[in-house]
Formats: C-alpha cells, structure tokens, sequence
C-alpha cells in the first residue's frame, strides 16, 4: 500500500521555525566529524523521502538502529528537526510487545513542501558550517513546475 504523499501545506505538524531552531542547534555540535555526519545523514534521511514519497521504507527510522543513533539519534536537536520535518513517534509493528512501543520514527503523510524546506534548511546551515550538502533530489512530479 503506497504511503500518503501531499503536494498542500502540513497539517498537524510543529511550526517550521523549529527545523531552523534544529539547526542551528545541530551547528553547535563540538567535533567537526559528528556535526558532519549529523548533517549528512539528516539530508540523507529527508532526501530519500523527497526521492520516493510514495516508498514506505524511506519514511521510517528505527530509533535502537546503531548507525542512526551514532550519528543522529543521540542529539535531541536531530531528532527534533525530524519531527518538524513531518516524522512522528510510532510502534513498530514488526517488534514484540513494549519493544516495539515508540521504536520508530516514521512519516504517515509525506508532505513535499515541508521536506523541501527541510532540505533547504538543512543545506543552507551545512554550508555555513563547511560542509558540502548534495544537491536536492529531482525526479519527483513537482505540481508548481511546468
């Protein structure tokens, strides 16, 4: 079943000032290598949404997962770009009983004008941090183009 994917301004989601709050938050990360990886695996994360909106496996992180805790998870800015970036606190349907209670962080609508902001966001702040962020993903039917 394909994900919902909304082309309208968010509903429900937290004020987009926090993703900046986020940021500039994430910017003051001590160690050059973990303000980097910080960085780099948020765009990475928002990106594959904007890729794939419809892909149900890009709209969801799970919060034990190693990698991302090493690099995101353990940073509460990180996380709370990612919730006002449209990703939501959910149990994760594939775990056993209270272990999978609030184990992921997924995205129930794909709302494309938030994640491009996000994007953008993330990029403009990288970059005043020296670090290089990849382009914007293309690709995607953008209803405002012609």
């Amino acid at each position: 079943m394909a994900a919902e994917v909304c082309y309208d301004a968010p509903q429900g989601l937290p004020d987009a000032t926090m993703m900046l709050v986020a940021v500039q938050r994430l910017a003051t990360i001590p160690e050059a290598k973990d303000r980097e990886e910080a960085f780099l695996t948020l765009l990475k994360l928002v990106d594959g949404v904007l890729g794939a909106p419809e892909d149900p496996k890009k709209r969801r992180v799970k919060k034990g997962n190693a990698t991302f805790q090493q690099k995101v998870g353990r940073f509460a800015a990180g996380i709370d770009f990612l919730k006002a970036a449209g990703f939501v606190d959910s149990d994760d349907p594939e775990a056993e009983g209270e272990e999978g209670k609030d184990a992921l962080l997924s995205m129930p609508v794909a709302y494309l004008l938030r994640l491009t902001d996000a994007h953008h966001t993330l990029a403009r702040a990288a970059q005043e941090v020296g670090i290089t962020p990849p382009p914007m993903p293309g690709g995607g039917f953008n209803p405002y183009v012609a």
